[in-house]
């Protein structure tokens, strides 16, 4: 038997929230910075790149991108690249984090929910973009 998919709940706060369903049968593992959100890593998302390489099937990352700056946000998704196994993907909802690394003259947009979905590439080098559809098949 195959031992559980893992993810990683980036900023997650509390693993009650409910998640996407086809995370149902995954070992939740859960990063936030506040240690009284009791999570299983206590790290600033910045800091993903400490972590151990190549750890997780997934990471789950919502509401949490749009508070950082552009070049801290971009820190965070190298982050999520170290982390990820090389047939992994990342998961991400956002409000304003599509704002945030946008140009200025895009910023003045009304503000919706976006989902972004990348996966690893194989060589291991980078993130692709691909559809939701792809990532649970």
């Amino acid at each position: 038997m195959n031992p559980p998919k893992r993810f990683l709940n980036v900023g997650g706060n509390n693993k009650g929230i409910p998640l996407a369903l086809e995370y149902r049968g995954w070992e939740h593992v859960m990063l936030d910075i506040d240690p009284r959100s009791n999570a299983d890593l206590i790290c600033d998302a910045r800091q993903l790149a400490t972590l151990a390489p190549s750890a997780f099937d997934s990471v789950y990352c919502s509401q949490n991108l749009e508070h950082y700056h552009r070049h801290e946000g971009l820190q965070v998704l190298k982050g999520f690249r170290h982390i990820l196994k090389n047939d992994g993907f990342a998961l991400w909802l956002d409000l304003g984090a599509a704002r945030a690394a946008a140009p200025a003259r895009l910023t003045r947009a009304r503000p919706r929910r976006r989902v972004r979905c990348f996966r690893a590439c194989p060589t291991g080098a980078a993130l692709r973009r691909c559809r939701s559809r792809e990532l649970f098949t």
